[in-house]
């Protein structure tokens, strides 16, 4: 391959990747905002401004498109999770940020994305099974990185304390889901509260504090 042909692949390998994020992006935003059911692969098409060959070419099928918008929005999340924690540099503390910070992520687009998607993967055999892939992948990549973190600051329980991020993260998604229907009640902001103690709670008995009450 000559030197220009070569620059002509590199250009439409650039080209295409650029196309896909477009399209996964644009996926994202639409299910976010309308729900699965409301995302039609034409409004996706029309939203990200490409040809319907070039939707073709990257995601061959609705549930192939789904998959792989589930797939980015979990990577957004928990890539988001893991930056804001790393950006604190008193680890303990990084750890006892984790309750508002999953809390904020969690009504970003990708993650009310995702939440959709999930719902739709429940009824949806083909999109279940991608969806389950995603989600086991990136739960034990969180979990090995609340470990890692646990164990470096001397936490006597870390698969204790991954065990309490699976839940506060599992417990955000819902309120996520319910809190436009709730917060007039005070619920969403007394849930947080509980789960956040709940969690403060695991992360101080294993550094053998007692628990702020």
């Amino acid at each position: 391959m000559t030197a220009s042909r070569e620059a002509v692949a590199a250009k439409g390998t650039i080209r295409g990747r650029s196309t896909r994020q477009q399209l996964l992006e644009s996926t994202l935003l639409l299910v976010a905002e309308r729900g699965f059911a409301g995302t039609s692969t034409q409004s996706v098409l029309d939203h990200a401004g490409v040809s319907r060959g070039s939707l073709l070419h990257h995601f061959p099928t609705r549930h192939r498109l789904m998959t792989a918008a589930a797939e980015e929005a979990v990577f957004r999340a928990y890539s988001s999770v893991e930056a804001a924690l790393s950006a604190i540099k008193d680890p303990i503390e990084a750890l006892r940020s984790f309750p508002d910070v999953q809390w904020r992520i969690q009504n970003d687009f990708p993650a009310r994305a995702f939440a959709e998607i999930l719902l739709a993967a429940r009824w949806d055999p083909g999109l279940r099974e991608g969806v389950r892939e995603v989600l086991t992948t990136w739960n034990r990549r969180l979990r090995d990185s609340i470990r890692t973190v646990a164990d470096s600051v001397g936490h006597n329980d870390p698969e204790g304390l991954a065990t309490e991020f699976s839940v506060l993260i599992a417990a955000t998604q819902g309120l996520a889901a319910t809190g436009a229907f709730l917060e007039a009640e005070g619920t969403v902001t007394r849930t947080l509260a509980a789960l956040s103690a709940r969690y403060e709670d695991c992360l101080l008995r294993g550094l053998g504090e007692a628990p702020a009450r």
